[in-house]
C-alpha cells in the first residue's frame, strides 16, 4: 500500500477571521485540527504543508503544527517548497513536482486548499483537481469536507460512526 498524502493549506481551511477572534491570530481552528487528525488516523495520511505560511520562519509552522497536535502526522519532507515562495509560483506546479519526487500518484493524495480549485492555478492538472477539497475561505474545514476528503480516500462513510467526531467539536470547541 503507498503512503497516503495530504496537502494542507492554511489560511481559508485550518485559519479564517472566526478562528483568528476566538482563538488569536495564527492559532489553528481546534474544529479543523479535529477533523484533520481524525483523516490522518483513519486513512494513515501523512501531512505536507503547502501554504503561503512557509515563506515564514520553519519555526513558526512547526509551533503551529505542535501546538494543534498535528505535528505528529507531518511528513518528514513536510514542505512542498524548500525556501520560495509558494504564492509566487503556482501551487500546483509544486504539488505536483512533490508528488512526482515521491512516487505517488493523484488517487494517494487530497489536497485541502479553499483556493485551489481555482482557476488561477493553471498547472494544476484535471487529475490533481479531483484530489481538491475547497471549504469555504470564511469558514474553513467543515465536516463535509472531512467526508469529501474520505470518499476521496476510499474510506467507507458512515454518518452513525462519525457522531462521536462531531460531539468532540461540540463540546465547546465548535464553531
Amino acid at each position: 500500500m503507498s503512503q497516503k498524502i495530504i496537502f494542507l493549506d492554511f489560511d481559508g481551511v485550518m485559519l479564517t477571521d472566526e478562528s483568528n477572534r476566538r482563538h488569536g491570530y495564527g492559532v489553528l481552528d481546534t474544529d479543523a485540527c479535529v477533523l484533520v487528525k481524525k483523516l490522518c488516523e483513519q486513512s494513515g495520511a501523512k501531512l505536507v504543508v503547502c501554504s503561503s505560511w512557509l515563506h515564514a520562519d520553519d519555526r513558526d509552522v512547526q509551533k503551529m503544527m505542535k501546538d494543534s497536535g498535528l505535528d505528529a502526522y507531518l511528513h518528514t519532507d513536510w514542505r512542498i517548497a524548500d525556501g520560495q515562495d509558494v504564492q509566487a509560483i503556482d501551487k500546483g506546479t509544486f504539488i505536483t513536482q512533490w508528488a512526482k519526487d515521491h512516487n505517488l500518484k493523484p488517487t494517494d493524495t487530497v489536497v485541502l486548499d479553499d483556493k485551489m480549485a481555482l482557476p488561477s492555478y493553471p498547472n494544476f492538472s484535471k487529475i490533481w483537481k479531483n484530489r481538491v477539497v475547497a471549504p469555504p475561505t470564511d469558514q474553513g474545514l467543515r465536516m463535509e469536507d472531512y467526508l469529501l476528503a474520505k470518499k476521496l480516500f476510499g474510506l467507507p462513510i458512515d454518518k452513525i460512526s462519525e457522531q462521536p467526531i462531531l460531539d468532540g467539536m461540540k463540546q465547546g470547541k465548535s464553531r
